[in-house]
């Protein structure tokens, strides 16, 4: 959840309110911050619950040492978008700003 905060609030800057709202929860646009905040906690809580139950499956199925080569795995796999976040975000968002400065 907080990398995904940080890359919308780099994308979008000056718009961090916004920002925090939709990535929080997509609820209605009428509630208070706090409510996203609140149903923000809630989903991490949730999240951290189910991803503890899974893991102990997971151990009693492969074994922790497979588990954590699996577990190594996907952060492998997911390295590769950190790179394409680095190597074209900065393009992306020189030519958002241009647009918006046009307009």
């Amino acid at each position: 959840m907080n990398g995904l905060s940080t890359i919308m609030l780099d994308l979008v800057p000056g718009q961090g309110s916004a920002v925090t709202a939709c990535v929080s929860v997509l609820g209605s646009p009428f509630q208070s911050l706090f409510i996203h905040s609140a149903q923000n906690n809630l989903f991490r809580c949730l999240l951290s619950a189910v991803l503890v139950s899974v893991i102990e499956l997971i151990f009693g199925a492969i074994s922790v040492g497979w588990t954590y080569v699996l577990l190594a795995g996907i952060a492998l796999f997911s390295l590769p978008f950190v790179y394409i976040e680095i190597k074209f975000g900065p393009r992306i968002r020189k030519k958002r700003l241009s647009v918006q400065t046009k307009s």
